[in-house]
């Protein structure tokens, strides 16, 4: 049995994709600001000028990160939109090091949560990571420098996010690996 078919729509212009955006941001409600993200990255190859529906898509991931919303399902996410904005958008060394501050906008959110940071959170930021990593080998080596060195340091609070949220004599695995065994993982 199938289902209905759905086809994107076929004219998208650039200003109904970064209108969209704006507009759920004002809802101040961060699923449906996650959800815009999402539906808008999906569709944003098919826009002219797509770097500024990216730009669009990680303001309105910022305005997530101010909202008072920080339950684990929420980061995690938070943290897999970036992953798609860095995949899928448009970037550049100025967008990449936005989204590694959103990353780490994550990480702060979650350690100061109730539960501290969950292996679910963890993963979904180290994905952002790799996301981010494996995007800027296209910068020129001055940017790749700069967004290298905001990855290394958002690792090193990734470890230590962990370390916190671990009880005494406890271990955890945290891994972004995709199917064919590539990504990232790390045990503290």
């Amino acid at each position: 049995v199938l289902g209905p078919v759905v086809t994107p729509p076929a004219d998208v212009s650039q200003e109904d994709l970064t209108n969209a955006l704006a507009e759920s941001q004002t809802s101040g409600d961060p699923s449906q600001v996650l959800a815009s993200v999402q539906v808008v990255m999906s569709l944003s190859g098919q826009a002219e000028g797509s770097e500024s529906v990216t730009t669009a898509a990680l303001d309105a991931l910022v305005s997530v990160t101010q909202m008072d919303s920080a339950d684990d399902e929420t980061l995690q996410q938070l943290g897999a939109s970036v992953t798609q904005v860095v995949a899928t958008g448009t970037t550049n060394a100025e967008s990449l090091s936005k989204a590694g501050n959103i990353l780490q906008s994550c990480l702060d959110l979650a350690t100061t949560s109730e539960g501290g940071l969950s292996a679910a959170v963890g993963s979904s930021v180290l994905e952002g990571i790799a996301a981010i990593g494996e995007t800027s080998s296209s910068l020129e080596a001055g940017e790749v420098k700069s967004v290298s060195a905001q990855m290394v340091s958002l690792i090193s609070n990734l470890g230590a996010a962990t370390l916190i949220s671990l009880q005494t004599g406890a271990t955890q695995e945290i891994n972004s690996l995709d199917e064919s065994g590539e990504g990232i993982k790390m045990a503290v």
